[in-house]
């Protein structure tokens, strides 16, 4: 599939400029952009289910919907949260399908439940207003849109559907799709349990707590992180790796007595994006290993975890080992989150 996401997109010559968002919603480009979503969402008859997997967004329709809001003529008001012109954008996107297939593509089972909290939290980002699908105070200026970039809307929309997909779907899926059980090992233990603190000092991060899912960046998204220096949880929230399980330790409320919640999110991070490093005799491998369900390709998927997790550089193709992954997951009646969370909590009990 083509990608421009960095390529500036050409305005549409046939719209002239200067249009009103009531006038741009008259046009011929427009009516032609929503009647081909309609024939996406409800099918030629008007009889296609909405749990139906959605259909591929074809790159041509892609291109049409880019060209015709980059022909746009943005002024101060227009700019503003909330304004006619960021709601036209919003609507379009609220029906063109790109969110759903997005969506799909990354939680294959149940997908249909996990679409409306990351459609709000997209249209959110391009008013810039809240609607109540997400917390004003975990909102970072840099993740909404920007008409004033040139770029593509619908590669924005992907990618940033892309991520919070990844910060919804535990929550949205844990009680459907990722019940205790998906958590066993096969020594008969659960990566979920209680770890017990030693006498001498802890085993791991994790001893002494039960029920942390750690869902540890993964690829090109955790060499991004590293490379920021002091990461934070917003920063981890806003990538899309977080689970509310985590929320224990930056919270005031509910954090170890004597521990200030800087050292609970100094906890959560190191958790998140601490480097793995394996034993001699491979006990680390081995260990991950068990976190998979029994597969052809479960080592293969647990060394490239591993090369990727022990590195600030990753492995060299993230794009396969995300592949294998998301593979491995379908076999198993899993999602590929399900699998980036288990790996990640079993990878955090090493540290």
């Amino acid at each position: 599939m083509a990608n421009h996401k960095n390529t500036i997109i050409e305005r549409d010559p046939a719209i002239p400029a200067g249009l009103s968002a009531e006038e741009l919603s008259k046009t011929r480009q427009y009516a032609e952009i929503v009647r081909k979503a309609a024939l996406r969402a409800h099918g030629e008859d008007g009889t296609r289910h909405s749990t139906e997997r959605p259909r591929h967004v074809p790159f041509e329709d892609t291109r049409e919907l880019d060209r015709f809001v980059a022909s746009f003529t943005w002024t101060d008001d227009d700019l503003r949260p909330g304004s006619d012109k960021r709601k036209l954008v919003a609507g379009l996107l609220d029906s063109f399908g790109l969110i759903e297939e997005t969506v799909a593509s990354r939680v294959p089972n149940g997908w249909h439940t996990v679409v409306p909290a990351v459609k709000g939290r997209v249209i959110e980002k391009v008013l810039c207003i809240s609607t109540g699908d997400s917390k004003v105070s975990q909102w970072k200026g840099n993740s909404f849109w920007k008409p004033l970039n040139g770029t593509s809307v619908s590669a924005w929309c992907r990618g940033i559907s892309k991520a919070i997909t990844r910060s919804v779907a535990s929550r949205t899926l844990r009680s459907l799709d990722e019940p205790i059980s998906k958590y066993d090992t096969e020594d008969g233990g659960n990566l979920l349990d209680e770890t017990k603190e030693s006498k001498e000092s802890p085993r791991s991060l994790l001893d002494g707590y039960s029920n942390i899912v750690v869902p540890r960046p993964m690829g090109r998204e955790r060499r991004r992180l590293l490379s920021l220096g002091r990461v934070t949880a917003d920063d981890l929230r806003e990538a899309g790796y977080w689970d509310r399980s985590l929320d224990r330790f930056v919270d005031s409320n509910d954090y170890e007595a004597g521990l200030d919640t800087t050292m609970g999110e100094e906890r959560a991070t190191a958790l998140m994006l601490a480097k793995l490093t394996d034993t001699i005799d491979g006990g680390t491998l081995r260990y991950l290993m068990a976190a998979l369900p029994e597969d052809d390709d479960r080592e293969t998927v647990a060394k490239m975890y591993l090369a990727d997790q022990s590195t600030k550089s990753g492995v060299k193709d993230d794009a396969e080992l995300e592949w294998r992954m998301e593979n491995l997951a379908a076999r198993h009646g899993m999602t590929l989150w399900g699998l980036v969370c288990r790996l990640g909590t079993q990878a955090a009990r090493t540290l």
